[in-house]
């Protein structure tokens, strides 16, 4: 980690993500605290609020007046509903947009005191109207997904990506498939970080006491941790839930949007959840705290990445559970993403419901794919104090005069 006495020769970063501070924790959260304890003034943001939040619990909450805090060693802006944007209204947008950006740089400037120029980093193109409006000198580009892939992608999504690709100073994905997907250049140009683990967190768990609702449901406990939406094989988990009554099938996280289950425009995928959670031996216990996440990560009998091969915006995705599933050493099933098949040593690799069940026989009966050791091993080598230490070696190349 860089030493403190560089602290001062950083220009303030704004990082702009789809997910707001306060929502369940991500790897962009992981990214932006690793950054601030390198020395680099952050300001995270996720953009003004959208009238279309009017009922939402972040509208209700949210001052009049935009505002910022101090967490985790950086500022987070606090969005105010009198700087809201609608969304039909494009000049109003645009307007909002600009007054937003304004009040990031005062605040910025005022908060850290300092006047060097601004290095924006988007996580999303959505907001490349709004960095352009905060006039930054540098920009930096990390794809935590293959974006174009995801519903809802519009052709001025694709725009707004393409100029930003043609103006970034560096462009970062999570792995080397996501820029298959991108403009030409990101490929050309493109840099590869994987997600990280904080391997003490997690290996401490295996200590916790078991949390009360999951100490509930009798053993074995086959676990699923993280988001839960269309990347995940409900149909598949239905028929090996189904074919394997003797096992008990735990889901931890948030369910569909709003957390209620639903998959919006997407009937199929809503009903092979309501019939998952109709059979005995399968429960959801809703989203924890991510300080809480290793302990039931810990207790489960196998961890289990349960996606989907047919595609979608998963397909490049590296799991940020892979590691932490590793770490506290329990089995670990997944199926045969592109970046989870390099780790076939210590993971039980599947593509269909046989091959499931007989890796989740081979966890309960033989200790699954490689040993405790082994895969702790493997997620030490894939820490998160590594990736950042790369990604701020990256970022002080790109400011170097």
């Amino acid at each position: 980690m860089v030493p403190e006495d560089n602290h001062g020769a950083l220009p303030p970063l704004v990082v702009f993500s789809p997910n707001r501070w306060e929502e369940s924790w991500t790897s962009r959260h992981r990214i932006a605290t690793g950054l601030a304890a390198r020395g680099w003034p952050v300001m995270y943001n996720s953009g003004p609020l959208s009238t279309w939040e009017r009922r939402s619990e972040s509208w209700t909450k949210a001052p009049i007046l935009g505002g910022i805090r101090r967490e985790n060693g950086l500022l987070v802006d606090v969005p105010g509903r009198i700087e809201a944007y609608w969304p039909r209204s494009p000049i109003w947008t645009q307007i909002a947009v600009r007054r937003h950006a304004r009040r990031l740089r005062r605040t910025v400037c005022r908060e850290t005191s300092r006047q060097q120029p601004f290095t924006a980093f988007l996580f999303h193109p959505r907001y490349w109207p709004e960095a352009q409006a905060l006039k930054p000198e540098r920009i930096v580009y990390f794809a935590y997904d293959a974006i174009s892939l995801a519903p809802g992608w519009t052709e001025e999504q694709a725009g707004l990506e393409r100029a930003l690709v043609a103006r970034a100073d560096l462009i970062v994905a999570y792995s080397r498939n996501m820029f298959d997907y991108m403009p030409q250049r990101a490929a050309q140009i493109g840099r590869e970080i994987p997600t990280g683990v904080d391997i003490e967190h997690f290996v401490g768990a295996l200590a916790e006491p078991c949390p009360k609702d999951l100490a509930l449901i009798p053993r074995p406990r086959i676990g699923y941790t993280g988001n839960i939406n269309q990347k995940l094989d409900l149909l598949g988990m239905y028929a090996v839930a189904r074919a394997a009554p003797e096992l008990n099938f735990v889901f931890v996280g948030p369910a569909g949007p709003g957390n209620g289950g639903n998959f919006p425009g997407h009937p199929v995928e809503t009903q092979a959840w309501e019939d998952l959670l109709a059979l005995p031996n399968v429960r959801h216990l809703g989203p924890k705290a991510f300080t809480d996440v290793p302990t039931y990560m810990a207790n489960m009998d196998v961890n289990v990445m349960c996606y989907r091969l047919e595609g979608g915006w998963w397909q490049a995705g590296y799991p940020l559970k892979m590691h932490e599933y590793l770490a506290v050493g329990k089995p670990v099933v997944g199926t045969a993403l592109p970046t989870i098949r390099p780790f076939g040593n210590v993971i039980d690799i599947v593509a269909d419901i046989d091959q499931w069940l007989t890796a989740l026989r081979r966890a309960l009966e033989q200790g699954g794919i490689g040993t405790p050791e082994e895969r702790r091993a493997v997620a030490q080598e894939n820490s998160w104090d590594s990736r950042l230490d790369v990604l701020d070696g990256w970022m002080r190349e790109v400011i170097s005069p």
